[in-house]
């Protein structure tokens, strides 16, 4: 009897913490979780007064441990937490960051907490957060950060001015003081306080406890008034148990996920490993002639559960490798997207189960296809910095070289794991070859529940789950990288499924469209009544593959130019900057601007215009198509795949007479690894094809010599010395030195050709982005890819632009940063040649900006621009209804407004 009591009170107790523990949390208001604790005492006591239960944790009855498990399933779906146990026993922090008189202004990079990026233009003084973009210079006005609890804070920023300090206070106490270098991005991190596991784990038990109690007394009641039979009280415990538990690993798995953040990976782990060897002990228990098919049933639906979470989890830590903190943050905040994500796997898996009828076979497939697309865009990230989108897998027929690229990446251990995985998965599946199967009556049921489901999943805009995944998934179309890192891999490449190239926009009418057609229409007709064809050379195009100046790095000391050909052309001749609009990847968008006119600053982030739309439309305006209209015959070289990026459809359409790839070109010597075609190569095609012309020409060469991957003796032994600051080797840079000085050469014997060739001859040449190292030597040097100066952002995007001709009169001045789009107007400005209206939109266009770029404008004086003119809005509105139409719209403007009138 004493016992009985001593254990009433002891629930007591603990169901009272519990509750004042849970209102506290969510209402902040002690007295108020006060006054719910002493009603549930008095609640509590008047059960207990009246005897409503004798036993109330006896599991051997059906009723309670149904009524304990439905608690538990209720309370972990509906997200049951308790943040800050007796939150007054762990009060809040401000983080306050001041910088010294010394420090001058600082800028803010980037601001998280638990691994989250907040979005800077959130911050406002009406929230709980502080905060100004500019430091202050003194401690009246720091940046600060409040009503902190159990948060990791990680703050980057950029010192601009001179070095100084900045000091870190945790409420009135100073904790840390960070030395700032000018130009020198800096992070910190700071964990401010951490959960109080002796205080929250009773606060859960507790507040568990008191609603299994509530519902308890309300089943007896049940049972006592009305006589009522409960479901299942004809099986046993470990029946009810096992039966249970699809939905027990649903919740208890929510709930785990918003553990806190350290504990969280032990949890997780402990959580598996337990939930699976419950599983098979209980499903021996239970095991009985009349549950037997509902048993079996029961067991695939766990590990199709079960596996599918365990391989989402897997994929995001290979895309937060190697920040493990990172990926368990996302795990808290992303809960019901892992559900819904986690049935996209587990569909996948069904999949494969209606085909195969072997279940641990289905599981291993399915695992074994996402763990290769994980590791896959793992890879991509490392190598160009962005994930897979759907518009990759169009280069699936090139794996051979796409591994090419990576394969000095690839670890050993990695292959070596992949096989071992590979064997084990197989061996299993062979050894579970006899378990539970289905009916082809059911096979083809489950396959074509699965396969409407997963198509609903991956074009949810046009399926009846919109509203289910617009409720889960935040699709940051402007930030990919965001994107992925918010709704996890599979989603973020789902969402880019539904990603058109452009946003139409609501000035989009035929009659805007054809506006504007007649007002530049008339005003090319007006241009071209003082040009004239007495100057058509021919025009050569050379993009140079990751060609840059290296000898920027003022930190690095090279032994010899690997560039001095090009330097003294850039002098003679016209030249400036070319603007890329991406750093180490995307090519294929590159060419899209130079040889189209359209930007990829209007575009959505991660799309690519050949592979999405310019493949399949059969007539495509370009710079190639209007030089047709000029009685100008274009081959295009290339040597690599033709299908790479759909070239091979993209250039007859873009209006080339002939596209050379590598497998129709006849100059074919390769760099001494023998990875690629020398840069030697394409510049004597190029010429072969000039000679070969029998009226003007517009060749086009795209080289492959200076390419990722960079590795020992790409080019054969380097002959130039690359030493950093501290005197020692950088072999990366002299390898890519090595290549630059190979083009270099082959650059100064192409261009005494055509200095001596007896036609008009105009030479374009510019590199298409800077290389990806594996270093990341950019940064190390000052370079900063979303700086908000786009004076020093440019440095990420500049490359070399040389426009060489033999005619004496051809002379383009005052170009310096530059946009591909406006490459070809100014070419044909300065020939005199006639124009189109485009053309003549785009040399208004480039009065107002020389540099359209995805994260800056300069304009015509090659300043920032902050804030656009009244003007200037609507050329660019122009050029968006314009872009939009080709691309995406009805091409109103096709038959007129890209040739030049008549």
């Amino acid at each position: 009897m004493k016992n009985n009591t001593l254990l009433r009170i002891l629930i007591g107790c603990l169901t009272t913490y519990g509750i004042l523990s849970w209102v506290n949390s969510q209402t902040e208001y002690l007295l108020i979780a006060i006054i719910a604790s002493i009603g549930w005492l008095v609640i509590y006591y008047y059960l207990i007064k009246r005897k409503t239960f004798k036993t109330v944790f006896n599991f051997k009855q059906p009723f309670q441990l149904i009524t304990l498990l439905v608690t538990v399933v209720v309370l972990g779906w509906t997200n049951l937490t308790i943040d800050r146990p007796l939150s007054f026993l762990t009060s809040p922090y401000s983080i306050h960051l001041v910088p010294n008189e010394e420090a001058n202004s600082i800028e803010i990079n980037q601001i998280s907490v638990n691994n989250e990026s907040i979005a800077l233009e959130t911050f406002n003084d009406s929230t709980d957060w502080a905060y100004k973009e500019t430091l202050a210079t003194t401690s009246t006005s720091p940046l600060t950060l409040a009503n902190l609890t159990n948060e990791s804070v990680s703050i980057s920023f950029l010192k601009t001015n001179t070095s100084g300090k900045v000091s870190i206070y945790r409420n009135e106490r100073l904790i840390k003081t960070v030395d700032l270098f000018s130009t020198t991005e800096q992070e910190i991190k700071i964990k401010v306080s951490r959960d109080h596991l002796l205080l929250l784990i009773p606060a859960y038990i507790g507040m568990i406890g008191s609603v299994y109690l509530s519902l308890l007394t309300l089943i007896n009641s049940l049972i006592r008034k009305k006589q009522v039979k409960l479901p299942g009280s004809t099986l046993n415990s470990m029946t009810i148990l096992y039966f249970s538990l699809p939905a027990l690993f649903i919740a208890l798995f929510k709930w785990i996920g918003l553990a806190n953040v350290s504990i969280r990976p032990q949890l997780l782990a402990g959580f598996f490993v337990l939930i699976t060897t419950s599983e098979i002990y209980l499903f021996k228990k239970c095991h009985t002639n009349n549950h037997q098919q509902a048993r079996n049933w029961c067991r695939t639906i766990f590990y199709l559960l079960l596996s599918s979470m365990l391989m989402l989890i897997i994929m995001q830590v290979i895309y937060f490798f190697p920040n493990l903190d990172v990926t368990m943050t996302w795990i808290a905040h992303h809960v019901n997207l892992m559900f819904l994500a986690s049935t996209i796997i587990l569909g996948v898996s069904v999949l494969f189960f209606c085909f195969f009828n072997n279940l641990i076979l289905a599981i291993s497939l399915s695992s074994l296809v996402m763990l290769i697309v994980a590791i896959a865009n793992y890879y991509k990230m490392l190598v160009v910095g962005e994930p897979i989108y759907p518009s990759d897998l169009s280069m699936i027929s090139n794996i051979d070289e796409i591994i090419g690229y990576v394969k000095n990446l690839l670890s050993p251990t990695l292959i070596i794991g992949l096989l071992v995985i590979i064997a084990l998965l197989a061996i299993l599946s062979f050894i579970c070859r006899k378990g539970f199967k289905l009916t082809m009556k059911l096979r083809v049921i489950f396959f074509a529940i699965f396969i409407a489901y997963l198509a609903s999943i991956f074009y949810y805009e046009k399926s009846p789950l919109k509203p289910l995944v617009n409720s889960t998934v935040y699709f940051t179309k402007w930030n990919q990288l965001n994107n992925y890192q918010q709704n996890g891999f599979l989603f973020g490449f789902i969402t880019n499924l539904q990603n058109d190239l452009m946003i139409k926009n609501d000035h989009y009418t035929e009659a805007n469209l054809q506006e504007i057609m007649d007002y530049y229409t008339k005003k090319a007709e007006d241009y071209n009544e003082s040009a004239d064809l007495s100057q058509q050379p021919n025009i050569i195009t050379i993009v140079s593959e990751s060609l840059s100046d290296p000898t920027v790095f003022n930190q690095l000391t090279f032994s010899e130019d690997p560039l001095p050909n090009l330097r003294q052309y850039l002098e003679t001749y016209s030249s400036g900057h070319f603007l890329s609009p991406f750093k180490g990847n995307r090519t294929a968008n590159v060419e899209f601007e130079y040889l189209v006119g359209f930007t990829n600053s209007l575009l959505l982030e991660g799309t690519i215009p050949f592979q999405q739309a310019l493949s399949s439309k059969p007539e495509i305006p370009s710079f190639i198509s209007f030089m047709d209209q000029l009685d100008y015959t274009s081959v295009a070289i290339h040597p690599n795949n033709a299908a790479f990026y759909k070239r091979s459809q993209v250039y007859p359409a873009l209006g080339f007479d002939e596209f050379l790839s590598i497998d129709k070109m006849k100059h074919l010597d390769y760099i001494d690894s023998q990875k690629y075609v020398s840069d030697q190569s394409v510049f004597d095609e190029l010429y072969a094809e000039l000679e070969a012309a029998d009226r003007p020409i517009f060749a086009y060469g795209l080289t492959m010599a200076n390419h990722i991957a960079i590795f020992d003796k790409k080019f054969g032994e380097n002959t130039i010395e690359v030493l950093d600051a501290n005197g020692e080797h950088n072999t990366e840079m002299e390898t890519y030195a090595e290549g630059l000085k190979q083009t270099d050469l082959a650059l100064k014997e192409f261009i005494t050709k055509i200095e001596n060739y007896d036609e008009p001859t105009l030479v374009i040449f510019f590199g298409d982005h800077l290389i990806n190292f594996q270093s990341d030597i950019h940064e190390q040097h000052g370079y900063i890819e979303k700086d908000t100066d786009a004076l020093r952002a440019k440095l990420f995007f500049e490359t070399p632009l040389l426009i060489m001709s033999n005619m004496d009169d051809f002379q383009i001045e005052n170009l310096d940063d530059v946009s591909p789009i406006f490459i070809a107007p100014l070419i044909l400005r300065e020939l005199n040649l006639p124009l189109s209206p485009f053309y003549v939109f785009l040399l208004d266009l480039y009065e107002e900006f020389s540099v359209l770029h995805n994260n800056f404008k300069l304009d015509a004086n090659q300043n920032q621009v902050d804030e656009l003119t009244e003007h200037q809005e609507q050329l660019l509105l122009i050029l968006e209804l314009i872009q939009y139409d080709i691309l995406e719209g009805k091409e109103y403007t096709l038959s007129s407004f890209f040739t030049i009138p008549e």
